[in-house]
């Protein structure tokens, strides 16, 4: 089961590409990206060698996109902006794993600043290479190297033809998962024509997604088995049948089994059950699942239906005090039904993605919060202008109540 909560807004230090005019253009912004996935973290981390290897090879890495055949292929900024995500993923999961911490625990903005992938500098027009360093460049960290050097470990397992180093680096199936969606997906589509491979410092290959292709089943067989776990979650599926009289449901998620369900007293669910029969409709409570999926919910606490109208935002929190935004905030809201994921866009040229639309609202909110404590609030002197000009864009929105 996977928990998408992911944003990204254009702010300075890490690297965001885009097409423009048909070449690639690059600047610096910094990316971040919230990934809650549900799993147990068991890590030792992995010493040997780093005393060997020179720091700057195994922080750096360098993604490379090599065209494959057929005529001059133009490489978007979508699909290098694409490839560093899922690549900072990895980053952010492996130092979670690391650390010890809880599935549903996420990394504070401190922790994501120290693990982001930072562009040692930005590619030239046309160049179909980038350099990335795990880390700020030139700071000693034993944490950011032992990330640094699981990171290039990994990627070599699924290049190398024993692929069982996988599962003994990362002894946990949903972690091994998690790390092979982000290295498949970082990939350009086959269409495209491009070979996309991640180098080392030194310009060794560590990963190359036709070797990995190769490899992946062995790895997948070769997976330790899934626990069973239980978690306050939402689960989306087509509504069966429901029986008024024991107050039960049966949803039926996308890609799972048959699911019943004890709605109890939850708010004004039979209402909404009536208007919305063979329906997508939400359930939220404690859901427990296993490598299948959910296989059970109870504790339900409030029965949604899908709900894509618009977020407006008119007065607020920040830092503690109460501030009313002129003109109100307005952000659209779209469901996918066939991911079952809710996607807003809006001011501040904010996205954000999530299984529901209680969490959309909720991380806005927390969102805008350290938007206003960084960046309306944060010294001046630190910014690109970039920086500055969201510093001064939020300033003049929010007026104090």
């Amino acid at each position: 089961m996977k928990n998408y909560l992911w944003w990204r807004r254009k702010i300075p230090q890490s690297v965001v590409a885009r097409k423009q005019m048909g070449v690639i253009c690059c600047e610096h912004y910094r990316l971040s990206n919230n990934f809650q996935l549900n799993a147990r973290m068991q890590y030792n981390v992995v010493h040997k060698s780093l005393h060997t290897t020179p720091m700057k090879e195994f922080r750096t890495i360098h993604l490379h996109f090599e065209q494959v055949a057929g005529p001059q292929t133009v490489l978007t900024g979508e699909a290098m902006a694409n490839a560093v995500i899922q690549l900072q993923r990895v980053v952010y999961l492996l130092v979670k794993f690391n650390s010890g911490k809880k599935p549903k625990s996420s990394l504070n903005r401190e922790e994501q600043a120290r693990f982001a992938l930072v562009c040692n500098e930005p590619p030239k027009k046309g160049s179909f290479a980038l350099s990335l360093s795990i880390g700020e460049v030139g700071v000693d960290d034993e944490e950011i190297s032992a990330v640094a050097h699981l990171f290039q470990m990994i990627a070599k397992s699924l290049n190398a033809t024993s692929p069982k180093l996988m599962t003994k680096l990362l002894p946990n199936a949903e972690y091994c998962n998690a790390v092979l969606d982000s290295f498949r997906n970082a990939s350009p589509p086959e269409a495209s024509k491009l070979r996309f491979t991640v180098q080392s410092g030194g310009h060794r290959v560590l990963f190359s997604r036709k070797k990995f292709e190769r490899t992946l089943t062995e790895v997948e067989k070769s997976l330790p088995g899934k626990e069973v776990e239980r978690l306050e979650h939402v689960v989306t599926g087509t509504l069966r049948r429901v029986d008024f009289e024991s107050r039960t449901m049966w949803l039926k998620p996308k890609g799972s089994r048959l699911l019943k369900v004890f709605y109890g007293d939850a708010g004004d669910a039979e209402n909404l059950l009536l208007k919305n029969p063979r329906n997508l409709v939400h359930a939220y409570g404690m859901v427990t699942y296993d490598e299948k999926g959910p296989i059970s919910i109870d504790r339900v606490e409030r029965v949604g239906e899908v709900d894509t109208t618009p977020i407006e935002i008119s007065e607020i929190e920040l830092a503690g005090k109460h501030y009313r935004a002129c003109p109100p905030l307005l952000y659209q809201v779209e469901f996918c039904p066939r991911s079952y994921i809710y996607v807003i866009k809006g001011d501040f040229e904010i996205t954000l993605a999530a299984e529901s639309r209680i969490e959309l609202e909720t991380t806005l909110l927390d969102l805008l919060d350290i938007y206003w404590i960084d960046y309306a609030q944060g010294d001046p002197n630190r910014f690109t202008p970039s920086a500055l000009e969201l510093g001064e864009e939020l300033r003049q929105r929010f007026k104090v109540l």
